[in-house]
Order: C-alpha cells, then sequence, then structure tokens
C-alpha cells in the first residue's frame, strides 16, 4: 500500500531586488508556488504525482553538471533553460517545472528507472505537453535520455538580439532531446551532454537549436574545482546561422555540510556580439 504524499515551495524573491521571481523576467513571478507542489502515492509500484512537477529533461539537464541548476553560472542551464539569451534557449520558452501535469515513476528496475508526464492543454500559453526520461545508474557510470514536446501552445517570445528587428515569435510547438553521460574515476568526474531541440514559431521557418557540452569536477582538500564548456549552434531558413560558446571554470570550498563558498570566472561569446568575461564570489548554504 503506497503512503500519500503532499509537498510545497515557499513563493521566491531576489534579496537583491526584493522583486518576486526567481530571476527578472521570471514567468512564475505571479504564482504563490515558483518551484513546485504536488500531492502523490507511492508503493512497489513506482510513484504517482499530480500537481506542479520539475520534468525529467529538467531533472536530468541539472542532474549532469557540477553547476547544478544554476542558470546564472551553469552554461548547459543557462543556453538550454534561460530565455533572455543572445540566442533563443531550447526549454526557455516554457519552464523546468509544468503545471497541472501527471507524472508517473516507475521504481528501479536492475539498474534502470524512468518517467512519464503529461500536462493537457488546459489553458494558453503552455499547450499539450510531455516529457518522457529513462535512466540507467551502475556504479561510477550514469546516462539518461529524455524527450519533450509542447503543442499547441502560444508563448511570446521577445526576439533576440541577433534576430531581425520584428515582432516577438509567438512559438507553437517545441520538440526536444536531451542526452546524458558521467562517468566518475574518482580522481576525476566526467560529465558529457546533448541536447537537440526544434521550435516552431507561427508564421515564421522553424528555429534548430543543437547543443553540446562538455564537464568536469575534480575532488581538492574540503571542496572541488568544477569547469564547464558548452557550444549551442542556431539554424532558421531565411537567417544567417549563429553560435554562442561558454566556458566556466570555478572552484567550491565546503565550510561545512549545507555551506560552501565559491568562485568562478566565465567566458562566453556570440556570432555578431562583443565577446564577455565576467566574475563571480558568493557562499551557499542548502537548507
Amino acid at each position: 500500500m503506497g503512503s500519500p504524499r503532499c509537498s510545497t515551495s515557499v513563493r521566491n524573491f531576489r534579496l537583491d531586488t526584493g522583486e518576486v521571481g526567481r530571476h527578472p523576467g521570471d514567468n512564475a513571478a505571479g504564482r504563490f508556488f515558483s518551484r513546485y507542489s504536488f500531492v502523490g502515492v507511492r508503493g512497489a509500484f513506482g510513484q504517482f504525482r499530480a500537481g506542479r512537477i520539475p520534468t525529467g529533461s529538467f531533472v536530468n539537464t541539472l542532474s549532469f553538471t557540477p553547476f547544478g541548476d544554476s542558470t546564472t553560472l551553469g552554461p548547459f542551464m543557462l543556453h538550454t533553460f534561460v530565455g533572455s539569451q543572445p540566442m533563443l534557449a531550447s526549454h526557455g520558452i516554457s519552464d523546468g517545472s509544468w503545471n497541472n501535469s501527471l507524472v508517473y515513476n516507475t521504481p528501479t528496475l536492475g539498474n534502470f528507472s524512468g518517467s512519464l508526464q503529461v500536462a493537457p492543454g488546459e489553458a494558453a500559453p503552455e499547450g499539450r505537453r510531455f516529457d518522457g526520461t529513462a535512466n540507467y545508474r551502475s556504479g561510477p557510470f550514469a546516462a539518461a535520455l529524455s524527450v519533450s514536446r509542447i503543442r499547441a501552445a502560444a508563448y511570446n517570445v521577445p526576439r533576440s538580439r541577433t534576430d531581425p528587428a520584428g515582432a516577438p515569435y509567438v512559438i507553437e510547438a517545441e520538440s526536444s532531446t536531451l542526452g546524458s553521460v558521467s562517468y566518475d574515476f574518482q580522481v576525476v568526474k566526467l560529465f558529457g551532454q546533448w541536447a537537440k531541440a526544434t521550435l516552431r514559431p507561427r508564421g515564421q521557418a522553424e528555429i534548430d537549436l543543437d547543443t553540446v557540452g562538455v564537464h568536469a569536477a575534480v575532488p581538492f582538500g574540503a571542496g572541488r574545482f568544477i569547469a564547464s564548456w558548452v557550444r549551442t549552434e542556431r539554424t532558421q531558413a531565411g537567417t544567417t546561422e549563429r553560435d554562442r560558446t561558454t566556458l566556466a571554470a570555478g572552484y567550491l570550498h565546503s565550510l561545512s555540510k549545507r555551506t560552501d563558498v565559491y568562485a568562478v570566472v566565465m567566458n562566453d561569446r556570440a556570432t555578431g556580439l562583443r565577446t564577455g568575461t565576467g566574475y563571480a564570489l558568493g557562499m551557499r548554504h542548502h537548507f
């Protein structure tokens, strides 16, 4: 017999400005539950949940990079899940968590597990959504494959800085595939990610985005050195092909089980724009 489970999250706001939301332009800013909120039941058969729930594509994006879910310092997350970009992001038109969704997570069978997530098109702009994920873990090796489909949507997306001038895109459909692998050699943990996405704007040619990322984490003392290189190529009939390359490297030092300090340097360049380099110093506490 499965045991009922309920989870909620608090509303997000930014300490530096006092604004509601996880980042400027966050489309979840008006929601009480910005990250997730669900009810469910689980047992030997697996787990069923209903509510606002992160997709398998989102979870596998952050699970196979040493930068985790950082949308500011993590290059792969930055390229695929943050919409305000020099180029469109594959998932930046929607969100990492889906409203009104139903999810089934399989039990772990051998080294395999998986999940299926669906969300009906109850209201614009989300549309009808499907996400399916398969995971494999055996000792130091892990791999995952995720596919995501959105149909009958109506996402208003501003043109990026490298687009020709014009009205915002209205994205009606999205198809994406994500493949991820990692291997822990103890002295270094290596990660590889590949994402392929196609966005369909209303009245416009399809936009194809191909993203590849290579990451590493090296234990050192009470922390670890981390590095990530990511490149996205964007193609669309009738426009110039463009690309974006981001490199980030840094060190995380653990002060306690839940607190660490970090220093990161990032270099970012995109077709038609000046190259930028930024630095970040900070402290994190995990609640």
